[in-house]
């Protein structure tokens, strides 16, 4: 495509499949500011801190994992008491081989849960949010695919309740006023930021107070 002397947006806008719309509507609004090298500085920060948020996850399900091998070898013991080694080496076989079937569907809803529960989801929200404003993204548009890269299905369907006009034009504490996944603190720091119009500095130190406290756990 850059070969062909095109366009980063109107590669996006072409070829749907290589991008997230998160990715792709970031990439256009940068290229259509003519902030490009921004966008790309937004988006790598965006993902290096969510692949640090998922390093944090693996390292916490690191240690059921520990248990479970450890105790696959320690419950089959009896077998090499009673059947000798060559039972317990197949009884040892089985249980892992249980283990990482069973255990494996367990870790990954664990895994799935903790990346979805309300501070992770708003983070994701108020990340998305407040990079794709900061590159100039029509903020309905902004609090669409922001809400989409949450995977918060409570904030999911309360913002698809909503129409791009009263995404783009309602007060955001008048929006998401009921919605159960805004919190108490967000919902206050958004009705400052409906008087002051700084919606995205007000999301960006959000994200950054939540990732400071999840970082402190």
């Amino acid at each position: 495509g850059l070969r062909q002397n095109k366009s980063v947006a109107v590669i996006a806008r072409t070829n749907p499949a290589l991008l997230s719309p998160f990715e792709s509507a970031a990439l256009v609004a940068g290229d259509e500011s003519q902030r490009i090298g921004a966008a790309l500085t937004l988006l790598a920060d965006y993902f290096t801190r969510e692949a640090k948020r998922h390093h944090r996850v693996r390292i916490a399900l690191g240690y059921p994992l520990f248990f479970g091998i450890t105790a696959s070898f320690g419950a089959t013991l009896p077998v090499l008491w009673s059947r000798g080694r060559t039972a317990y080496l197949v009884a040892i076989v089985a249980a892992l081989t249980a283990f990482f079937m069973l255990g494996g569907i367990l870790l990954d809803a664990l895994a799935r849960a903790d990346l979805a529960r309300r501070p992770a989801a708003l983070w994701r929200f108020a990340r998305v949010c407040t990079t794709l404003l900061g590159l100039g993204v029509p903020r309905g548009r902004a609090l669409r695919l922001a809400a989409d890269g949450s995977q918060n299905t409570e904030l999911q369907r309360h913002v698809a309740a909503r129409s791009d006009r009263d995404l783009q034009a309602l007060p955001l504490a008048t929006l998401f006023a009921g919605c159960r996944a805004i919190p108490a603190d967000l919902m206050s720091q958004l009705a400052i930021a409906d008087i002051t119009g700084g919606h995205a500095e007000t999301l960006r130190r959000y994200a950054d107070d939540l990732e400071s406290r999840e970082g402190s756990r």
